[in-house]
């Protein structure tokens, strides 16, 4: 495909149009109308989601210039957004609820977020792992399960966070310090791990080590 633009360069500036129509016939005017049709289109879609972004940061800055908003009302403002924008307010929304002592309204929203299609899995496995660390109705062996499979994808942003959260429930809640002592390995053997998370998995270690032996 590169060696026809080139030659396609060369019959323009030699004026050989016709020589090209000759080689490649309707696939030569095919191939100019798409690469034109396709800039018109980017270039549209470009200018209209520019305009959109612009619109809904405008509606976010107007809701929160005053510092006084509400979880309610960031949720309500994410029902007219689209896109990322939509799934970042829903997450503050729910963040502020929590903050609260909206733990009902803050799941609904990460339960939400987590099923939103399409969205960005970074915001759903967020929502995820949310709903899992503060749902009460979940027994302790149900959080552990639900955490350890989860942070079975290595794809997920947050898995090193939900390693941790799985080796304190499987420790604290459960006694099952081996399976807790395994997931703060990975987290110990990670790449690319904050400093802060990893000097918490080590303390932890240390910490379920001992009681490890005590159940022995």
């Amino acid at each position: 495909m590169s060696d026809l633009l080139v030659e396609v360069d060369e019959a323009l500036k030699a004026e050989r149009l016709e020589k090209m129509w000759q080689r490649y016939g309707g696939f030569f005017i095919g191939f100019i109308a798409a690469i034109i049709i396709g800039t018109a289109a980017n270039a549209g879609y470009h200018t209209w989601k520019v305009k959109q972004d612009e619109a809904q940061t405008a509606q976010y800055l107007e809701a929160v210039a005053s510092g006084q908003y509400t979880p309610q009302e960031l949720n309500t403002l994410a029902s007219k957004l689209h896109g990322d924008f939509k799934h970042l307010v829903e997450l503050q929304a729910a963040g502020l609820a929590l903050e609260s002592g909206n733990k009902e309204l803050a799941l609904e929203i990460y339960k939400r977020v987590a099923a939103a299609t399409p969205a960005d899995r970074t915001y759903k496995d967020l929502a995820a792992f949310m709903v899992t660390l503060h749902d009460t109705d979940l027994s302790d062996e149900e959080r552990a399960d639900k955490f350890t499979a989860l942070a079975s994808d290595e794809e997920n942003a947050w898995r090193y966070q939900i390693l941790l959260e799985a080796a304190l429930v499987n420790a604290t809640k459960l006694n099952r310090f081996s399976d807790a002592r395994m997931q703060l390995t990975d987290i110990l053997e990670g790449e690319n791990i904050p400093d802060t998370l990893k000097q918490k998995a080590k303390s932890l270690d240390v910490l379920y080590a001992l009681e490890e032996k005590n159940v022995e």
